[in-house]
């Protein structure tokens, strides 16, 4: 019994703050838990309607893919005449080097 008395009050007062510290903490852990559920729902809601957007989107931009993906032959035609030209250049720069005077 003696033992109970010889506690210093300071440290009785630190271990009544140190529970309701705790206490405060459970509660704001229950309420989480608590609210959880809807938080998820929510979040299955939100998933959801972005997999409809994005299907939507999708269905939306299916026309444009298909109408840009046969390259019309005018503008194949146009890449290898640019490659041509850029080789000739690449001849006619290397010719011009070995000018003197230039």
């Amino acid at each position: 019994m003696l033992g109970a008395l010889s506690i210093p009050p300071r440290l009785v007062l630190r271990a009544l703050d140190d529970l309701h510290t705790i206490a405060r903490d459970l509660t704001a852990l229950v309420e989480s838990v608590r609210v959880l559920p809807r938080t998820e729902d929510e979040l299955s809601a939100n998933i959801a309607a972005l997999r409809d957007d994005i299907q939507a989107l999708n269905l939306l931009l299916a026309p444009l893919i298909v109408r840009l993906e046969p390259i019309p032959a005018e503008l194949r035609d146009l890449d290898e005449t640019a490659e041509a030209l850029d080789a000739s250049m690449e001849r006619l720069q290397a010719m011009l080097k070995k000018l003197p005077g230039i």
